[in-house]
């Protein structure tokens, strides 16, 4: 899959979440939070983000040092970082975290597809 692809399939999955938030009566702030991870991980923190991608340009320098720093599809398509990575952010921060979670898994298992 393409950028976009990722991109749309993201948002889309995003609409029956936003159901889930309100159908379980979840927080304003908690859900506030967790739909704004949920963006931050389609558009700019992806597993894509080591390459010339939209979400490196997204970025700027902070994508061209992470462009530097990590190969494509090495450290960075690599679940176990992103496990360690979410639960280092859901240890400090709280459960709202978990809003990258299906971003970025959606991601890795659609590029072994």
């Amino acid at each position: 899959m393409n950028g976009k692809q990722h991109e749309t399939l993201n948002l889309i999955a995003l609409f029956p979440t936003l159901f889930l938030l309100g159908y379980y009566h979840a927080a304003l702030t908690f859900s506030i939070l967790f739909v704004l991870k949920w963006i931050w991980n389609t558009y700019y923190v992806t597993p894509d983000v080591d390459t010339h991608s939209r979400a490196t340009k997204r970025l700027g320098l902070i994508g061209l040092i992470i462009n530097k720093l990590f190969g494509h599809r090495k450290t960075l398509h690599n679940p176990f970082f992103w496990i360690v990575l979410f639960g280092i952010e859901y240890y400090f921060l709280g459960a709202w975290v978990l809003g990258g979670v299906f971003p970025v898994a959606s991601h890795l298992v659609t590029d072994k597809l």
